[in-house]
């Protein structure tokens, strides 16, 4: 079965654009643009072999083929990651359409180096046809070669005009900044633009309410968390639902409703814009379609009274002083024990709760429901079970150091005895050694028959064997008997020099426990970093 041919279309505007009003660059010219192309080109065209059908819009065509349709509506061509062209690209990819097609180089990227490694790399490698209606470029036409000095140099002066369109409307628009006129494409919540005038901004009443309601709890002490719940509680509409309201946003909760969060609250307390300033310039680029950076305050720009405030001046001003200004971050510091105290039932850390009295404590207790998990131990409690049972540790390891002495001395002695008939031994492998000697020395002297040679020589052979056994022997234990030589209490004297512990620190709790188990208060089990510790 023949399949039909499939062509994707691919459409952009960017706000550049919109801002120049080239109407030949609008979606629909674009759009009838590249529908009379394919109509002239493409009439009865198809393909033998089958193709996936992409994701994408797919418009009706009697031509023989289908076209498939990507639009990036107010992207720039600066950057390839457009929703429409990571689309389309996927789609390429994975071999969903046999032919891209746009009204020209620009439109695919502005950027000469990637439109150079798509064109010319990409789509060639994939067998995918590209087409650039108003450069006309056809990739089955100039197969097998470059994409030509006058497109390539094309592709590099839409590069260049990108980068210098984007640099006179950042110019353009830090200008009208500068006069006062307001240029952002939304407003912050309780404003809205003027109907007669979208560079100048009105208070939104209702919304005005909440703004300073907000100002005011938090001027009698209530925090942001605290406001937050408040508002929850008295099903106060949050700012995207007041936006839903005015048609400015279509977004559905994530969960069952929308809800008051207090970095929320904490955004609206910290925004100069409620009291009647615009803070621009906080941002950089840094390059043309890149990322944004947020620059040091110093260098923020501020145009005073731009408009009419919802928070006097001195409100403002008060709230910023009270808690407005954020604190600089201090790290909690860990418990000396934390990581090292386990929940008995389930084996997981116990978390740690600095509280007025400190405890440990499972929070797996409260996740999963598992009533035998540790609720929770006193800190103190715990400190002074660990230090008696250290001490006492220390005690037995220091009779243990007693006890080894002995053991050595008993072990050296027993050494000694070994190496003793170690020594006799390789004695007695050297006098049969000489017996051998005399023997054969005999035996050619013709002192003694070779009937007599051979049965004293087996007779000394047989010494000889057994006693190079028992030389064997005698090293082998010799061996065993100094590597236990050599084997000393584990930490002894680490042990002795801490034998005056009163108190835990952080050194004796790396140096001597390597967890501690908790089932309760009464239910512990302590994990020494000895090779034979545990205590219970």
């Amino acid at each position: 079965m023949q399949n039909r041919l499939k062509i994707a279309m691919y459409l952009r505007l960017s706000k550049e654009d919109d801002r120049n009003t080239q109407e030949s660059n609008s979606i629909s010219c674009q759009r009838l643009l590249l529908k009379e192309y394919i109509e002239q080109n493409f009439r009865g065209e198809i393909l033998s072999d089958e193709v996936c059908q992409p994701k994408a819009c797919i418009t009706g065509c009697p031509y023989g083929c289908e076209i498939f349709e990507f639009v990036d509506d107010g992207y720039s061509g600066t950057s390839m990651n457009r929703p429409a062209m990571q689309e389309l690209l996927r789609c390429v990819r994975q071999k969903k359409v046999d032919c891209v097609i746009v009204k020209d180089f620009s439109r695919f990227s502005r950027d000469y180096v990637e439109m150079g490694f798509y064109v010319e790399q990409l789509f060639p490698f994939l067998g995918i046809r590209f087409i650039s209606v108003n450069d006309h470029y056809d990739s089955r036409v100039v197969q097998n070669q470059m994409m030509g000095m006058d497109l390539a140099f094309k592709a590099l002066v839409n590069d260049l005009y990108s980068k210098d369109l984007s640099g006179k409307v950042i110019s353009s628009l830090h200008s009208k900044k500068e006069r006062g006129i307001y240029c952002s494409a939304n407003c912050p919540f309780g404003y809205r633009k003027k109907a007669d005038d979208k560079n100048q901004v009105e208070i939104v009443p209702e919304e005005a309410k909440v703004i300073r309601e907000i100002f005011r709890l938090t001027l009698e002490g209530y925090s942001s968390v605290d406001i937050a719940k408040k508002f929850h509680k008295e099903k106060i509409k949050t700012p995207v639902e007041y936006l839903a309201a005015r048609g400015v946003t279509h977004r559905n909760p994530l969960g069952k409703e929308f809800s008051w969060h207090h970095t929320t609250i904490c955004k609206i307390l910290r925004n100069d814009f409620y009291a009647g300033d615009v803070v621009y310039g906080k941002y950089e680029k840094d390059a043309v379609g890149g990322k944004n950076h947020l620059k040091p305050k110093s260098e923020w720009k501020i145009t005073y009274h731009h408009h009419e405030p919802i928070i006097e001046r001195e409100i403002f001003e008060e709230v910023q002083r009270t808690r407005g200004i954020s604190k600089p971050y201090q790290p909690r510091k860990a418990h000396m024990l934390t990581g090292k105290v386990l929940c008995g039932e389930c084996g997981r850390a116990l978390c740690y709760r600095n509280a007025k009295h400190p405890y440990f404590y499972c929070k797996d207790r409260y996740a999963t429901g598992n009533e035998n998990c540790l609720k929770k131990v006193n800190i103190f409690l715990l400190e002074q079970m660990l230090v008696s049972a250290l001490q006492k540790e220390i005690c037995r390891q220091i009779e243990l150091k007693e006890v080894w002495k002995l053991y050595q001395e008993v072990q050296k002695r027993q050494y000694d005895a070994k190496m003793a008939k170690l020594r006799k031994a390789r004695k007695n492998l050297e006098i049969t050694g000489k017996e051998q000697i005399i023997l054969y020395e005999r035996y050619k002297k013709k002192e003694i028959l070779k009937e007599e040679y051979l049965a004293c020589k087996e007779k000394v052979q047989k010494k000889e064997d057994a006693i190079k056994s028992e030389i064997q022997r005698q090293k082998m234990l010799l061996v065993e008997m100094e590597a236990e030589k050599h084997t000393g209490l584990p930490d002894a004297d680490k042990i002795w020099k801490a034998c005056k512990i009163h108190e835990l620190n952080q050194e004796t709790v790396d140096s001597f426990i390597r967890k501690v188990k908790v089932w309760d208060e009464r239910h512990v089990e302590i994990i020494w970093n000895f090779s034979d510790g545990k205590a219970t």
